[in-house]
């Protein structure tokens, strides 16, 4: 009897250092991204659940495909939080979504400092919901597939800095909450950005 404890405690932590592994090794290949993007920043999104505001805030960034860095291809990671069914008393729903997509971004200069960059996201991601007014047997977690074709302008202020402003719209598929389908999650968004780069002129 000893003989299986022991094996089934080794077998446990041998499951629960390979996982830890691999948790790390995901974790380092992040970081390592991030730090060899050629472009990269921050951008909020000002959207909507159904008829309520919510916030995503994110990380974008990437690599430029050719010489004159008007083609580029990246990754992201956004988190949202927010509510929905406020005007209910007892269905009022709180709402979290992180998700994270591959892109690719064109840049088209307008002026000596301002570019205009259309774009298209494609991703995976998870959503949560919760509230005391759901039933027991209710979806409350679920995982969703997105696009996101969109917009932004930017204006170069520094040699390694511009800051902008657009619109996308996301469109999810596959949800499966409780009161929060792909219609609900699906949405516009007014962005503002700021990313850094070598923008100097050669």
């Amino acid at each position: 009897m000893r003989k299986y404890i022991v094996i089934i405690l080794l077998s446990t932590a041998s499951f629960q250092a390979k996982s830890q592994f691999i948790y790390l090794g995901f974790a380092q290949l992040f970081v390592d991204g991030i730090l060899s993007w050629q472009e990269g920043g921050y951008e909020y999104k000002h959207t909507w659940f159904g008829n309520e505001t919510a916030q995503i805030h994110g990380l974008k960034g990437g690599w430029f495909l050719n010489d004159n860095s008007t083609s580029q291809i990246g990754f992201s990671l956004y988190v949202s939080y927010g509510e929905i069914n406020k005007k209910m008393l007892y269905y009022r729903q709180d709402i979290a979504m992180i998700y994270s997509t591959i892109y690719y971004e064109h840049t088209f200069r307008l002026l000596k400092r301002m570019d205009i960059n259309p774009y298209l996201h494609l991703g995976w991601g998870m959503a949560y919901t919760e509230g005391n007014s759901l039933p027991q047997q209710a979806v409350t977690f679920s995982q969703l597939l997105l696009t996101e074709p969109g917009v932004n302008f930017y204006f170069r202020i520094f040699n390694w800095c511009k800051i902008g402003g657009g619109f996308s719209y996301r469109n999810t598929f596959g949800s499966r909450l409780y009161n929060a389908n792909d219609q609900l999650l699906s949405a516009p968004n007014i962005n503002l950005s700021i990313k850094f780069g070598n923008y100097k002129e050669e």
